[in-house]
């Protein structure tokens, strides 16, 4: 996108914007005699001739905005110079309008690229899908295609669509783990036990060996044992070096994570508080307005409702994976 600046005491503060309604932002049409004529174009049409594509479907992707000469610091004025007309000036409304246009604009242009990374994103995981029956497919291959699907849907506030991305891969690896089980895995066989807990047990064995089993013992978890950054899982999961109890435990945490901000609750406004707080010294907290309903049953409510429906969603699955990741922790550690 080009915004065009128009500092005061320059050619372009004494040129109007154009043929076209700075209030909707629609293309200046500039024919062919008046794109060559000398005076008749302005600065705004020639950035739009230049920049925009030829096409009635393409956004315009170029906006203009006139600067007040009082919020202009000194230093940043032409030096004074005979104008040919008078300088333009430009209501309240009409500046209001033209910031209107600016935002309009680069939601439009957002949205655009958007939808055109997820498409690619859609047809890269259809063709990697439609390999699966084929030698050398891998599951992790497909798992990462996937899962930067879902992550783009998580940046623009589509939590749900991230979650349903997240029980989909869930499923698909029941399926992976049940074919490597009879023998049928096509690639991405998952490793049957996590070092670090092959070497937390071996360090357990030789202190109970050695009849040192006084000494302090090093826990197998901390506080947080689901959590979705504790290791680099992502990392792991490309180099095809990760266990079935680590595959299993990132993405309940990543499920995890997207349920509790769904149901708006006190952690997931924090962590997301923290992560749209780019500058450390900002003295006011920015906030995303498209996440400020998250969670809420109804408008009237405030942002600090919870959604109990899906935080009583999270609690039914955290039942059944804890049963479920405590089977699989003790295979994890008798494998190893």
């Amino acid at each position: 996108m080009v915004i065009h600046v128009v500092v005061p005491e320059t050619p372009a503060a004494s040129q109007p914007r154009g043929s076209s309604s700075s209030t909707t932002g629609e293309k200046e049409k500039t024919g062919p005699a008046s794109r060559w004529t000398r005076g008749t174009t302005t600065l705004l049409e020639k950035l739009r001739a230049d920049f925009n594509v030829s096409s009635k479907t393409a956004p315009d992707r170029v906006a203009q905005i006139r600067v007040p000469k009082e919020r202009v610091p000194p230093h940043m004025l032409p030096a004074p110079a005979p104008a040919a007309s008078p300088a333009i000036t430009e209501s309240p409304q009409e500046q209001e309008r033209a910031w209107a246009d600016v935002i309009a604009k680069f939601k439009v242009l957002i949205l655009l690229s958007f939808d055109l990374r997820v498409s690619q994103y859609e047809e890269d995981i259809r063709k990697n899908d439609a390999q699966r029956s084929f030698p050398g497919w891998n599951f992790n291959t497909f798992f990462i295609l996937k899962e930067g699907l879902a992550r783009g849907f998580e940046s623009v506030g589509l939590v749900e669509d991230a979650l349903l991305g997240y029980d989909e891969l869930s499923i698909g690896l029941d399926s992976v783990i049940r074919d490597q089980s009879s023998e049928k895995a096509q690639g991405s066989v998952l490793l049957s036990y996590s070092d670090d807990l092959y070497q937390i047990a071996a360090e357990i064995s030789q202190q109970q060996e050695g009849g040192t089993s006084s000494v302090s013992q090093p826990s197998i978890h901390d506080d947080t044992p689901i959590n979705a950054l504790k290791k680099d899982y992502r990392g792991l999961i490309l180099a095809n070096n990760i266990s079935v109890f680590d595959f299993r435990l990132y993405i309940f945490a990543r499920q995890m994570f997207l349920l509790l901000r769904l149901g708006n609750s006190i952690s997931a406004r924090s962590d997301l508080a923290a992560t749209l707080q780019s500058r450390p010294n900002a003295s006011i907290i920015q906030r995303s307005t498209d996440d400020s309903g998250i969670g809420m049953k109804s408008a009237g409510q405030g942002n600090d409702s919870e959604d109990l429906f899906s935080l009583a969603e999270l609690c039914s699955r955290a039942l059944n994976f804890i049963t479920f990741a405590g089977r699989l922790l003790r295979d994890d550690l008798i494998n190893g």
